[in-house]
């Protein structure tokens, strides 16, 4: 079941295009971003647990 006749009209959205893909962007771009700062965050706090972990052992290893 086709909703439109031809691609144009699919991107017109019955006069409501201009939002409706601006919307679809914006939201996509959050997304993405979010992702990737997600990403850059988690690894940051994997290297400052690694740090941690070193320096805790170097400890135990002075103190055994």
């Amino acid at each position: 079941m086709m909703y439109f006749e031809t691609f144009e009209s699919f991107i017109e959205m019955g006069g409501h295009g201009l939002y409706i893909w601006l919307c679809y962007g914006i939201v996509s771009f959050s997304l993405i971003g979010y992702y990737f700062i997600s990403a850059k965050s988690t690894a940051k706090a994997k290297q400052e647990l690694k740090r941690f972990y070193a320096r805790l052992d170097a400890q135990n290893q002075v103190n055994e």
